[in-house]
């Protein structure tokens, strides 16, 4: 069995070699660095499977290193554990809060320190195996789903395709108008789809927040902007009515403009055309809350607790995985924001999606 690598970050000498030697006798192998700095360039080359490190220390303390390490693709999921004295408790408190996997307390004893290194190796198995189970389903969903899907709107492109190519001559221009909106139609659907799918795939394996992106912006504009333009593209816009209260969100725009489309393209696309889309945005004490409803009952079958396992669902509801993939997606990244998302298929013959958001402080 190969041995596990630790690296080790203390700027005590005589610490370091001790607490080295110690774990040299459990059989693990050893790296040692004197400081954050020196920790940085030794994780690139080793690539250890834990690092234990201090907190206060000179040219870059623990907290420094962890955030570096935290901020790399590489060296992100490498469990953290810091070595603090009992005079560091509010550093140690801070290192947690920054996501810090565990502590432990100067002086420790070797069994101590073992078992708090076995307890986060154990862990990380367990998160590695979760991943590689979470891969290898997503994988298979893809496989057996995505090629259905794909061909539902491409098999309408090529009829109508071959329709024109053959007899194209017989027809005349509104026809021809006819046509080509069915085939602009099918091939937006088709490009949804893509998009939702490629959505989908990179929340499944981890899309993460850019927080450099995320900055107070007005949000009236993104929603009126967003679902007028998915009304338009219905021939609905005479049945979107929008309220709306300014609130600076917690939420980047370009997450935020996904899930108004989504939810706008979602609800028109299964609405009868005279049923109207009232969107309402209100302050809340605790979140804002970003309300999409329209007076048909056209989400019946679907909960929330389905959501996450979207293929499951009853094979008679229309547009089962075109519905179901759409509300994962936003409900993930709501939740990727701080955010969450409640549904209301059935609210008094009408349905109702809500989005709950963080603000921006």
């Amino acid at each position: 069995m190969e041995k596990k690598k630790i690296l080790l970050v203390e700027d005590e000498a005589e610490l370091l070699e001790e607490i080295s030697d110690w774990l040299r006798f459990e059989d693990f192998e050893v790296e040692t660095a004197a400081n954050g700095e020196e920790a940085l360039e030794k994780v690139q080359i080793t690539h250890p499977d834990i690092i234990i490190s201090d907190i206060m220390m000179p040219v870059m303390d623990g907290k420094r290193l962890f955030l570096e390490l935290r901020s790399k693709l590489e060296s992100y999921n490498i469990p953290f554990i810091f070595m603090s004295a009992l005079t560091e408790r509010e550093h140690v408190r801070h290192g947690m809060n920054i996501g810090a996997d565990d502590y432990i307390t100067k002086p420790f004893t070797r069994i101590d320190l073992l078992q708090a290194i076995q307890a986060r190796l154990a862990k990380h198995r367990q998160q590695q195996e979760i991943a590689e189970k979470s891969l290898s389903d997503l994988k298979n969903r893809i496989i057996t789903q995505l090629p259905k899907e794909l061909k539902i709107p491409l098999n309408s492109i090529m009829s109508h395709g071959n329709l024109l190519a053959e007899i194209s001559k017989d027809f005349d221009s509104t026809i021809l108008e006819s046509l080509g909106e069915e085939i602009l139609e099918s091939a937006n659907n088709l490009n949804g789809l893509i998009e939702n799918f490629l959505v989908h795939i990179q929340l499944q394996l981890g899309l993460t927040i850019e927080k450099h992106l995320l900055k107070p912006h007005t949000i009236e504009p993104i929603l009126y902007e967003e679902s007028f333009l998915k009304a338009r593209q219905f021939n609905r816009a005479n049945q979107c009515e929008l309220h709306i209260e300014p609130a600076p969100l917690n939420i980047q725009e370009d997450i935020l403009r996904k899930i108004v489309r989504e939810i706008c393209s979602l609800l028109f696309q299964l609405s009868s055309e005279e049923s109207k889309l009232v969107i309402s945005g209100n302050q809340l004490p605790e979140s804002y809350s970003l309300s999409f409803t329209t007076n048909e009952a056209i989400l019946e079958g679907i909960t929330e607790e389905s959501i996450d396992a979207f293929m499951q669902l009853n094979d008679n509801l229309p547009f089962k995985t075109n519905a179901s993939l759409s509300l994962s997606i936003i409900k993930q990244l709501l939740e990727l924001s701080g955010g969450s998302l409640k549904l209301e298929p059935n609210k008094h013959s009408s349905t109702a999606i809500t989005c709950f958001v963080a603000y921006f402080v």
